[in-house]
């Protein structure tokens, strides 16, 4: 994968496979980014855990994965609580920031290593 991608996300499905990992960390020349429970569920049991990191102002990426189909049964009302609070916050960042964040740790990891 890490030939392919610079990033490789999952969930906790993953750990089967890839191992149990922090997240984020460096797999040979590609991040592992997998969301884990309480981060890996549907958006109902995902915004306490973001909160709770927050409140606790753990200084880190939060992958979150959420799967479609059980948002749909909510009708969308936690998901999009989800969406506002993350907005609230300002917590959403674009892809291109963490691209930029992972390569400057790869880079950090270089020279501290």
């Amino acid at each position: 994968l890490a030939k392919r991608f610079d990033v490789v996300c999952g969930g906790a499905a993953g750990v089967d496979t890839m191992g149990f990992h922090l997240t984020p960390s460096w797999r040979g020349e590609a991040i592992w980014l997998p969301a884990l429970p309480p981060l890996d569920g549907p958006a109902a049991a995902v915004l306490p855990a973001v909160q709770e990191l927050l409140e606790g102002q753990v200084p880190l990426w939060i992958p979150v994965v959420l799967r479609w189909e059980e948002e749909l049964a909510d009708g969308l009302s936690a998901l999009g609580e989800l969406a506002a609070f993350l907005g609230e916050q300002h917590l959403a960042r674009s892809w291109d920031d963490f691209l930029l964040a992972a390569r400057a740790s790869r880079t950090f990891a270089a020279v501290s290593g």
